[in-house]
């Protein structure tokens, strides 16, 4: 089912190329932790220097599927995840002048026992690393808990949807406008609490977060590569579930590169991580995470980029096995916007 599903959207991304003369711009897949117990804090998605022309709506619509399967446990905290996590956000960016840019996320979560288990197993057995080292549990089952000294925090047995926590934005260009091809950014999020805690829809708490973010389609232009870095630090209060076990500055970053071999299609690999969110070292669910993500970026008619991604966990054993992402972005309004 998965691999038709894929080579579904592969054949449309290609068939729906026909007849599109615009350049393809390259920019980060817009990804952040997979984790189910991770993606509940306000760890920013990956997002480069350049941002929206004054005028202009940058809308972005993100789906990321993660399929977990593991667990850890500290002296004071415990966590066991099984199941996999649907992460749907509404991205939306606005240009007030043409160096300050403002919006919102707005994410749905759902989280159920998943179809993605027999082919993870499948993908395991074939690399000689068979998941849980090949004791056969149950596929598609959905056991997600959290327990911090002793006390249930999170419990999701039941497949659930809710809203998410939604994120303020707001980015400043500190590069000329005109320089076109480079581009460097401050930006900043403040995440609400509007998610659900107890369904890891939220995490009860409000974040913020600072970041430096570049783009450069110059520096290796003539092998029309673009690269890309971010890099910041975020603050968690004591008002989420982790209470005073939370570390209270969490630094985290994104590098990235992309190739574009024809004007409607690009290949593109990055890296994000973050440093741990707890105090409790032993605590791997919340330690120290590097996961890179790798695909495409097609161009369709209309506007509309469209990303294929899929990501695997290079830090960190205590996260998702595998993780899938496809993304649409499109710009609305102001001049000489009809690409992304």
């Amino acid at each position: 089912m998965t691999r038709r599903l894929v080579a579904a959207l592969f054949s449309l991304a290609i068939l729906g190329t026909g007849g599109t003369a615009r350049g393809l711009e390259i920019h980060p897949f817009y990804a952040r932790h997979f984790s189910p117990l991770v993606q509940t804090f306000g760890l920013p998605p990956a997002e480069d220097g350049e941002i929206t022309a004054r005028g202009t709506v940058l809308a972005r619509l993100v789906l990321d599927e993660a399929n977990s399967f593991q667990g850890s446990a500290g002296r004071r905290q415990s966590a066991s995840m099984d199941g996999e996590t649907l992460r749907t956000t509404l991205a939306l960016r606005y240009g007030f002048t043409p160096r300050f840019e403002g919006g919102v996320d707005l994410p749905v979560v759902h989280h159920s026992g998943g179809f993605l288990d027999g082919f993870i197993e499948s993908f395991h057995r074939w690399i000689g690393k068979p998941k849980n080292d090949g004791a056969g549990n149950p596929r598609d089952r959905l056991n997600y808990i959290y327990r911090r000294d002793g006390v249930t925090k999170a419990e999701v047995r039941d497949e659930a949807t809710a809203f998410g926590d939604v994120a303020l934005t707001a980015s400043w260009r500190l590069s000329s406008p005109k320089d076109e091809g480079r581009s460097v950014a401050l930006r900043a999020t403040l995440k609400l609490p509007t998610g659900k805690e107890s369904v890891m829809a939220g995490n009860g708490g409000t974040e913020g977060s600072l970041r430096l973010a570049l783009r450069d389609a110059k520096i290796l232009g003539h092998w029309n590569v673009t690269v890309f870095a971010a890099g910041g630090a975020l603050y968690i209060g004591n008002d989420t579930f982790l209470g005073g076990l939370r570390q209270p500055l969490v630094g985290f970053g994104t590098v990235g590169a992309g190739w574009a071999p024809a004007s409607w299609m690009a290949v593109k690999a990055q890296a994000d991580g973050h440093s741990a969110l707890s105090r409790e070292r032993e605590f791997k669910s919340l330690s120290w995470t590097v996961h890179v993500i790798a695909g495409f970026t097609f161009a369709l008619p209309e506007g509309v980029d469209m990303d294929l991604g899929i990501s695997e966990i290079i830090l960190n054993e205590a996260a998702p096995d595998v993780a899938f992402q496809l993304g649409f972005r499109k710009r609305f309004g102001g001049k000489g916007n009809s690409r992304l």
